[in-house]
């Protein structure tokens, strides 16, 4: 199991707990979140060490706007134009900041995908994006996961598979570990 997905899990029993003011500081909480995304992407288009997502090079110049008023830019390497440089969340969202804000309460509410597609004015696929999106937002946002002495931990067995599929015949250090089990015959 992802622990990713299990912390959603944990997340969405305390949300559907939550009294009405706890609803509404998620809210706020999480339309903050999306606010502070945007203006990164508005800073890393104000910084000047731009660099194309295409290449890597740096001859960038400013190259016309798209269609809603976003300044682009062109790449003297690769010849290729894009816009939003930053590689954050929602550096490639052409929606706009209300839809954000109104997917903000629906995804505290734990809407299905279907009515907050309806309330957002936006395609079942993109409400799907959207829900994807806010939950790497919360989880970039959470704090990293650390082990002191004080704080206790216990860890138990981990399965881990190993997969030694491919052709080996080249590799003169690969040794299979075990017998080679053929399709159609028993394994033990």
């Amino acid at each position: 199991m992802d622990p990713h997905d299990s912390l959603c899990r944990i997340a969405s029993d305390a949300i559907r707990t939550m009294a009405p003011n706890e609803r509404l500081a998620a809210i706020d909480e999480l339309q903050k979140l999306i606010d502070r995304e945007r203006l990164s992407i508005l800073g890393s288009e104000l910084r000047a060490e731009i660099s194309c997502p295409h290449c890597g090079g740096k001859d960038i110049v400013k190259r016309g706007k798209d269609k809603l008023g976003k300044q682009m830019h062109w790449c003297k390497g690769c010849g290729k134009r894009f816009n939003n440089p930053g590689g954050n969340l929602l550096s490639r969202s052409k929606l706009e900041h209300d839809k954000w804000m109104i997917f903000a309460e629906c995804f505290v509410d734990r809407r299905p995908l279907r009515k907050c597609a309806a309330d957002c004015d936006v395609s079942l696929k993109t409400a799907w994006f959207m829900r994807h999106r806010v939950m790497e937002m919360i989880k970039k946002s959470m704090p990293a996961f650390e082990v002191r002495a004080e704080y206790g931990l216990q860890l138990d067995e981990a399965f881990l598979e190993e997969s030694f599929k491919g052709n080996h015949k080249r590799s003169a250090d690969f040794e299979m570990p075990g017998e080679v089990r053929k399709n159609g015959t028993k394994g033990h």
